[in-house]
């Protein structure tokens, strides 16, 4: 499978936020964009609600911290069957 790179900017505050909660959830934070990736394609956009907070004035997509691990895990179970599925396919690296 042919791969791309993408490369962008992100807050340092931010990265580091998502380098400890992808270290506590067992992930590397690439795993975990590129989980994002799978799930936005599959989903066919976000794939979780994009809404508006009125009194914050900011996009919240996720109602908890417990909300984002479970669908963290869920992409994640779901990413590795379908790796292991592509790995029976057409053989191991």
């Amino acid at each position: 499978m042919a791969t791309l790179q993408f490369v962008f900017r992100l807050d340092a505050e931010v990265g580091q936020k998502v380098k400890e909660v992808s270290e506590r959830l067992g992930i590397s934070a690439t795993d975990a964009f590129r989980m994002f990736a799978y799930a936005y394609v599959q989903s066919g956009g976000f794939p979780f609600p994009i809404r508006l907070n009125q009194e914050k004035n900011k996009a919240e997509p996720f109602a908890s911290e417990a909300e984002m691990n479970d669908f963290v895990q869920a992409a994640g179970a779901d990413m590795m069957r379908r790796f292991d599925e592509e790995e029976a396919r057409h053989g191991a690296r």
